[in-house]
């Protein structure tokens, strides 16, 4: 059968650009004739498939404009697909246009279609249990979490009801948890068009192998939902020889900031070091040279993918137990669960990975033989297959 991959960025820049990129080559080895249609080139690591560019203007979010999808629509009939799989497609005729033509699925990365911020409430940094309606704008005008600009809120509830109202018409969505597929169908989407289909490590599980004794890993942006200040204002009671590693950068200058004041407040900087963004053999060589993997996101995580990259390289993860996260890593037996927010018993799980190496390497192999045995990409297609062929079977 013939496919055709819609995402807004092809390279290495995100996780959704990871995803494409390993799907439509798995896809590929397998006999599809795959196809990608994307908006804009960043970075390196390009499907090894064939790839058309559509413009960046048809997929991106919309604002209050809604520009030609001619280009996408040409494609799609020249091409003649008999499914279409979307990513991170934000414009919502576009969405709507490749659904009445063909087949269509979506995987959903993020909350996209139940809150534009990521369920969280900015000013007392709590999750949000509400699904998106018109009473976000209260919700917002106390916590901030569309911020302060009126074009920005507008635009966020007019192009979320239509986002919301597009993606009904699919055949299915895609998600990684059972979190994500919860909040979905609190938003009215039909609980029988829901796959829930968890992701896999970029990664293959290593060889046997020592984790390092001394570093501690984060991954991810240096941002307050992500819980970094909060990482922090604890590092000073990490045992004397740990050395806290940084992957990532602060997404906008408020949040780099709130890092730096962190920083300061240390009475021992040297131990926090920042690195910024890593990927490919440096990012694999991190894993496998530090004790723990920790996770203190704040937010409700979709699914928490740096933690399956750790646990394959039979690194230990410490994690507060947010969205989807707890629902793979308690499976996996490599992972210290804490209740979110709970500071102390997170610097206290430190402490005990740290000064016991016959848990660390208990943790750690048990978690790497559950990824290798249960989310892998193979295992991963294998549910895509199963969906794809029985859409499209007379």
């Amino acid at each position: 059968m013939r496919i055709l991959v819609v995402n807004e960025f092809i390279g290495d820049v995100g996780g959704a650009e990871r995803y494409t990129a390993d799907v439509c080559e798995e896809l590929d080895r397998r006999g599809w004739d795959v196809h990608v249609a994307y908006g804009e080139k960043k970075g390196n690591n390009l499907p090894k498939v064939s790839s058309t560019q559509v413009g960046s203007n048809v997929l991106i979010f919309p604002w209050f404009k809604t520009p030609t999808l001619e280009p996408l629509l040409k494609l799609i009939d020249h091409l003649k697909p008999d499914l279409a799989y979307l990513q991170n497609v934000l414009n919502s005729e576009a969405v709507r246009a490749v659904s009445r033509k063909v087949p269509t699925f979506r995987f959903l990365h993020d909350h996209r279609l139940f809150c534009p911020t990521g369920k969280l409430l900015w000013r007392s940094l709590k999750p949000c249990e509400k699904p998106f309606d018109s009473l976000c704008l209260l919700t917002t005008a106390w916590h901030g979490c569309m911020g302060r600009n009126p074009r920005w809120l507008l635009a966020n509830m007019k192009v979320m009801s239509k986002a919301i109202a597009a993606a009904r018409d699919m055949r299915a969505i895609v998600v990684a948890s059972d979190y994500m597929k919860k909040c979905l169908v609190k938003q009215g989407f039909d609980e029988n068009s829901l796959l829930v289909n968890p992701l896999f490590s970029r990664f293959p599980v290593a060889e046997s192998h020592e984790p390092g004794e001394s570093c501690l890993l984060y991954v991810g942006q240096l941002s307050r939902g992500k819980g970094v200040p909060g990482l922090l204002k604890i590092a000073d009671q990490f045992p004397e020889h740990v050395k806290l590693i940084l992957v990532g950068e602060a997404p906008t200058k408020e949040e780099n900031q709130a890092v730096e004041n962190g920083l300061m407040r240390l009475s021992h900087p040297e131990k926090v070091i920042r690195v910024g963004w890593k990927s490919g053999d440096d990012l694999l060589q991190l894993y496998r040279s530090s004790f723990a993997l920790i996770m203190p996101s704040l937010w409700p995580e979709p699914f928490g993918l740096v933690g399956i990259e750790a646990l394959s390289q039979a690194t230990p993860v410490i994690a507060f137990d947010v969205g989807g996260l707890g629902e793979w890593l308690r499976a996996t037996g490599g992972a210290e669960l804490i209740p979110r927010g709970d500071w102390q018993k997170m610097g206290l799980a430190v402490r005990r990975l740290f000064e016991e190496a016959g848990t660390r390497k208990v943790m750690g192999e048990q978690g790497q033989a559950y990824v290798g045995r249960e989310m892998t990409l193979q295992i991963h297609v294998d549910r895509l297959e199963e969906m794809f062929q029985a859409s499209v079977r007379p």
